[in-house]
């Protein structure tokens, strides 16, 4: 070797040990204590730990890793409000669509969960997909109506949601809304084009889910916007019978001055009445035989209100249904 080509090669070596004094090697994979530590950090807003946990694994490392429930950085900044975080990871390179889990939720669906507009609009802006769908078809809008966060839901509609987007056995958002007695979620909904008599894949309408799982106030909404009161599922059921399963007096009795038929019968041949003496409220069999229910109709198996009420013990019942006519 030359005198010229060994000094050449004396000075490249000068020059990499140089770089690597001012660049010292970066862990490519984090440590638990490190990854605990960032975690905390992305949850809470501590903007300068995760700057440093960037650079001592580059960010392009650290907004890719996964929590134990497989949440990403992202996720958990979305689910924790913390939009600086948020705004930091996806500057860096952070994959707005990313999903999570076997439920593969997105940093929107998150976002959209805890109701942070400022978050979800950013994401929105960034790339995120609106209409993002899980395996089954649940969507950032399901969940904003859902969790009844209004102002998500009208941004995400407002961008493009679709109102009527369905889940694989049919559930719109307006299903979740009605279900949790988020009224202004489910009158703004309806306003947009969501549809109030749709079906799940069994036949089950809103106003069924509204009628056996929540209130008259959601309830009253859906009937005035054409909800039909006398739909009935696979099983037969309607809306006034979930009512009755659920003792809840003020919808059946709005359900019958709307027109719910108290004499329908389910797929078993049991009515209304069935269902409220079985259980034992004496206020909704009175009212149900007020407005014309038959109170010695007999299911498949031949069994009446009245000797249901007997076998559940319910005297209160047993003597309403007595006093008129039962036998």
């Amino acid at each position: 070797m030359t005198g010229k080509s060994s000094g050449f090669l004396f000075l490249l070596l000068v020059a990499v040990f140089i770089l690597i004094a001012a660049n010292p090697v970066i862990s490519a994979s984090p440590t638990k204590a490190d990854l605990k530590a960032y975690f905390g950090a992305v949850k809470t807003g501590n903007l300068a730990l995760i700057n440093s946990m960037f650079e001592k694994y580059t960010p392009a490392v650290m907004v890719k890793v996964r929590a134990e429930n497989d949440d990403t950085p992202l996720h958990l900044a979305a689910k924790n409000g913390q939009i600086d975080v948020v705004m930091l990871l996806v500057e860096n390179g952070a994959n707005v669509n990313a999903v999570s889990g076997g439920m593969k939720s997105t940093p929107l669906d998150r976002a959209a969960e805890r109701g942070s507009k400022e978050i979800a609009e950013f994401l929105i802006e960034n790339g995120a997909n609106i209409n993002a769908a899980h395996d089954f078809g649940w969507s950032p809008l399901h969940s904003a109506s859902n969790h009844g966060k209004i102002n998500v839901v009208v941004l995400l509609v407002d961008r493009g949601a679709d109102v009527n987007a369905k889940l694989a056995d049919g559930q719109t958002p307006i299903f979740w809304a009605a279900s949790h007695g988020h009224r202004a979620v489910v009158e703004y909904l309806i306003n947009q084009g969501a549809k109030v008599n749709i079906k799940t894949n069994k036949d089950v309408t809103p106003l069924h889910r509204a009628t056996a799982e929540n209130g008259r106030p959601v309830v009253e909404i859906l009937v005035d916007n054409g909800a039909d009161v006398n739909a009935k599922d696979k099983n037969g059921w309607t809306p006034l019978m979930g009512a009755c399963v659920r003792g809840f007096k003020d919808v059946v009795d709005f359900l019958i001055k709307r027109g719910a038929n108290v004499n329908d019968q389910d797929n078993s041949c049991n009515t209304a009445l069935h269902q409220a003496a079985r259980r034992g409220y004496k206020d909704i069999v009175a009212s149900l035989i007020e407005n014309g229910a038959k109170v010695n109709v007999k299911n498949n198996v031949g069994q009446t209100p009245l000797s249901w009420a007997q076998k559940a013990g319910h005297k209160e019942v047993v003597n309403i249904l007595k006093a008129n006519g039962a036998m």
